[in-house]
């Protein structure tokens, strides 16, 4: 319900602006940028955070040693808390209800068990392979996408005190150079950018 109605108020709303996006990038998987709506529906908040993984983790191909597979596990873990990245107004008095963690890069445990003692020897870790056997495990990495997405939503008593959010995702997240926000609720419609060092985004 909450997937859908955010989708709804975004298509409507910004669809002009997501067209000239289109129009200026084909491609919007930029490193160093990433997404953030914010929906309010009558007592729904949903916010939905979207970014490449090089901003999350620091790469984006597939989690090849144990190094990386417990950064994508720890990335996903701070996602579904989202009290970590976020701050919403007190009067506002907002529940969080639900979250959902979306990537490529989740791994299993079991599967890479196998592989675990010959991958984790590459001291690297984060790092590209050094060797030349070994050059094409991840591909290029410029051509490898990867992302991660996380939906929050909330049920707010008193919606009409919602007029902050505060920011520490960009605080989490030192990569992330640009983030842009797209906001809706019953008075405001407005997309604007937030960089490193603010922590605010007005409501109203």
């Amino acid at each position: 319900m909450y997937q859908l109605l955010l989708i709804l108020l975004f298509v409507t709303a910004t669809i002009s602006q997501w067209t000239h996006a289109e129009q200026k990038s084909h491609d919007a998987h930029v490193h160093g940028q990433a997404v953030l709506n914010i929906a309010v529906d009558a007592n729904a908040l949903v916010v939905e955070f979207e970014s490449p993984s090089m901003n999350i983790v620091g790469f984006e191909h597939q989690p090849s040693n144990k190094l990386q597979r417990d950064a994508v596990k720890n990335a996903i873990e701070i996602l579904n808390h989202p009290d970590h990245l976020l701050s919403l107004a007190q009067p506002a008095a907002c529940k969080h209800e639900s979250t959902t963690v979306e990537s490529s890069m989740a791994v299993d445990d079991d599967h890479h068990e196998e592989q675990t003692n010959a991958n984790d020897s590459d001291e690297h870790g984060y790092g590209d392979d050094h060797s030349d056997d070994h050059s094409d495990d991840h591909g290029d990495e410029t051509s490898v996408h990867s992302e991660f997405m996380a939906l929050w939503t909330y049920h707010c008593d008193n919606p009409a005190a919602l007029d902050r959010i505060g920011l520490m995702l960009l605080n989490a997240y030192p990569q992330i150079e640009v983030l842009d926000v797209n906001i809706i609720t019953p008075t405001l419609q407005t997309s604007l950018q937030m960089h490193p060092g603010e922590t605010r985004i007005e409501l109203n």
